[in-house]
């Protein structure tokens, strides 16, 4: 829920992340490999998977807003790295806007 094309989230709402994880020769990434997921505001979930399926490409963690009327309002990316036997690798998504209000100002 959200506004997936501003980036904007309100207390309580939240934006899935669908992201496809290859090497650089198109192959799926190798079992054991490690994807962390984090943000410098708001919650990530989950925040690590451990790779098993030495066929799959597509993964998909959550992104909530938690921030309480307390909190700044806050603008983050989040951040996916990968750790594997063949290198280490990150991006950022875009920036999302977290708002401190439960619903649009």
């Amino acid at each position: 829920n959200g506004n997936p094309t501003l980036r904007e989230l309100y207390i309580g709402e939240n934006a899935v992340i669908t992201f496809r994880l290859f090497d650089e020769n198109h192959h799926p990434i190798v079992p054991e490999s490690e994807i962390v997921s984090s943000a410098s505001a708001g919650l990530v979930y989950p925040g690590s998977i451990t790779t098993n399926d030495p066929g799959q490409i597509e993964y998909v963690v959550t992104f909530f807003n938690n921030l309480t009327t307390n909190d700044d309002p806050a603008a983050t990316p989040v951040l996916i790295s990968v750790d594997c036997a063949n290198g280490s690798a990150y991006v950022f998504t875009e920036t999302f806007m977290l708002w401190n209000t439960y619903e649009q100002p």
